[in-house]
């Protein structure tokens, strides 16, 4: 099992899903005030952003789920950061119509 990945043992393993899930883990640790749950998020988030998105891949992550992230966080936050700079380093704009995403976030990027 060493070395090998959850989308990996999965035929069908949903990428966004698997984003989706960390962002609502943080948006939960963040609800409840558990800073080392939240910092485990955006831990898995950044390993994730940097091990496991593969540039061939469709999309990383939901308009919903970005939309739901900035409506529930403040400038500046760890995963306003985060979501930014996974765009900057695969930029999936071909992939994910930016009309539908929210303006910060496009400023954000």
């Amino acid at each position: 099992m060493q070395g090998e990945y959850l989308w990996s043992l999965v035929e069908e393993f949903d990428k966004c899903k698997f984003v989706e899930a960390i962002v609502h883990l943080y948006l939960f640790a963040k609800s409840y005030d558990i800073p080392h749950l939240r910092q485990d998020a955006i831990d898995r988030l950044a390993w994730y952003v940097s091990h496991g998105i593969q540039i061939h891949d469709d999309q990383f992550i939901y308009v919903c789920t970005i939309t739901e992230a900035y409506n529930q966080t403040k400038p500046g936050s760890p995963l306003r950061k985060l979501l930014g700079i996974s765009f900057a380093l695969h930029n999936y704009k071909d992939r994910v119509p930016m009309i539908h995403m929210p303006k910060q976030y496009l400023v954000d990027v």
